[in-house]
C-alpha cells in the first residue's frame, strides 16, 4: 500500500527527507526517520486509517498485537533534466531545468501476535516531481 497511487500526496515530505529509513509503529501511531521522531507523512496517515478500519472490521484492538510496524528503506536520487520544460503557472514562465526524484523503496511490514507472525517484504521503484500542484 505504501507504493500506491496516493504516494504522490507525500512527494514534498519524501523529497525533503531524502535517503534513509522511515518507520511507522502502528501500536504507538508514531513515525521515525533514521530513528528520529518525525511528523507522520500523509501516506502513513492513509495506511493508519486503513489499519484502524481493518481492526474495527475484525473486532480487534491494538492490545492483541505485540508489534506492528512498517519499515521502508528509502534510496533517493535527484534527477535534473535539461531537456524538459516545466511551466510555472504562477510566474507565467517556463524553466529550462526540471527537477524530479527517483526512488527505490524497500518495504517490510511485520505484525506479531500470540498466534502468528506476519512478515511481508516488497520493493518498488517510482519517480516523484520536485513539487506537485
Amino acid at each position: 500500500m505504501f507504493c500506491g497511487w496516493r504516494l504522490i500526496n507525500s512527494s514534498t515530505e519524501l523529497n525533503r527527507l531524502g535517503s534513509g529509513v522511515l518507520k511507522y509503529d502502528f501500536l504507538t501511531q508514531r513515525s521515525f526517520f533514521n530513528d528520529d521522531l518525525i511528523q507522520t507523512p500523509n501516506i502513513l496517515e492513509e495506511i493508519e486509517i486503513f489499519f484502524s478500519e481493518e481492526l474495527d472490521r475484525m473486532s480487534l484492538t491494538r492490545v492483541a498485537f505485540h508489534l506492528a510496524f512498517l519499515n521502508v528503506e528509502i534510496i533517493q536520487n535527484l534527477v535534473e533534466s535539461k531537456n524538459s520544460k516545466k511551466f510555472d503557472k504562477h510566474a507565467h514562465k517556463s524553466e529550462s531545468n526540471y527537477i524530479s526524484y527517483q526512488y527505490r523503496f524497500d518495504c517490510e511490514c511485520r505484525i506479531l501476535t500470540d498466534e502468528f507472525e506476519y512478515i511481508e517484504k516488497y520493493q518498488c521503484f517510482t519517480g516523484l516531481p520536485d513539487s506537485f500542484c
